[in-house]
């Protein structure tokens, strides 16, 4: 089920005794964990374990099969363990009734996944935007403030969607204004390097040289290296190139092994592109790390020049 299912779950009275919180977003994860841990009505400190990757899994069984301390439920919570889980396979056939049994990984891993028949897996990745801008307006609200739709839309963005990025960025925002607007995110919330990117390959998509200049110069005045720029531009348009070649991947970023934040970004920049326009421009930032890693020419000159050859893309 999805993060934004759970509550609903709960709700209804449903209780699994094993869960998977798989996400990237460890904010998300989190809350997620916390909903689940509202179960333990009595004496959390005695009630609820926590094992970490380097659980002993014998002690995590020995501990699910024990039983609560003057209360309906324990909690038990393992997270990022990544080791062999024989051991408990007759406990998720036959688990405690009074124990909640709690994984919690970023990814999908192979020692949980011959088991799922027996777990709930809940997916805590990046929240929907539309469930992050309501969510923006109402902690802004409840810090005395009020936000524009552009705004939080934009603060979306410079923080890639993750709740805990958020949540300090309105806290901030918060303390500075009663009226959040787009030019207050602008002056006192700093981009996520993929977002800069992001400003940069649109620029150039939409042939606006003067603007990308513009930005390709505030990223190296920040104290981004040339080279590390190029390297960042290339592989923005081979994820907006992939993002294009495989529209509706769920896993597209596990694949390509970056953060969902990363290929949502690319998803965006990518829209009304094709594949085969992608490519050239991919290859031209890749043509010019490859003759700064040569010593063809400078790194300064090459991601200069790689911009504005591919200004010249058609």
């Amino acid at each position: 089920m999805k993060f934004i299912e759970l509550k609903k779950h709960l709700q209804s009275g449903a209780l699994s005794p094993v869960y998977w919180l798989v996400g990237e977003d460890d904010r998300v994860s989190e809350r997620a964990r916390d909903m689940l841990l509202k179960k333990v009505d009595a004496l959390p400190e005695l009630n609820v374990t926590v094992f970490d990757e380097n659980a002993d899994i014998s002690a995590v069984e020995a501990c699910c099969r024990s039983f609560p301390l003057q209360a309906q439920y324990r909690a038990v919570i393992v997270r990022g363990y990544s080791g062999a889980l024989d051991r408990m396979k007759n406990y998720f056939e036959r688990p405690q009734a009074s124990t909640i049994l709690i994984f919690m990984s970023t990814e999908v891993t192979k020692n949980l996944s011959p088991y799922l028949k027996f777990i709930n897996l809940v997916e805590c990745g990046r929240l929907p935007r539309e469930t992050l801008v309501a969510y923006i307006a109402k902690r802004a609200a409840e810090g005395g403030s009020t936000v524009t739709r552009p705004a939080a839309e934009l603060l979306v963005d410079y923080t890639l969607g993750y709740l805990a990025a958020i949540e300090n960025q309105v806290d901030k925002l918060t303390l500075i204004t009663d009226a959040i607007r787009e030019d207050d995110v602008r002056e006192n919330v700093s981009a996520s390097s993929e977002y800069k990117i992001f400003e940069l390959s649109d620029a150039i998509n939409k042939k606006d040289g003067k603007r990308a200049m513009t930005i390709l110069r505030a990223l190296l005045s920040d104290g981004y290296a040339p080279s590390a720029v190029l390297g960042m531009l290339e592989g923005q348009y081979r994820r907006m190139m992939y993002s294009v070649l495989n529209r509706g991947d769920e896993n597209l970023a596990a694949r390509l092994g970056v953060k969902e934040g990363a290929v949502y970004m690319a998803q965006k920049a990518a829209a009304g592109k094709k594949a085969s326009a992608l490519k050239r421009a991919y290859d031209i930032a890749a043509e010019y790390e490859r003759a700064v890693k040569n010593g063809v020419m400078g790194d300064k000159d090459a991601v200069f020049s790689a911009v504005l050859q591919e200004l010249q893309l058609q």
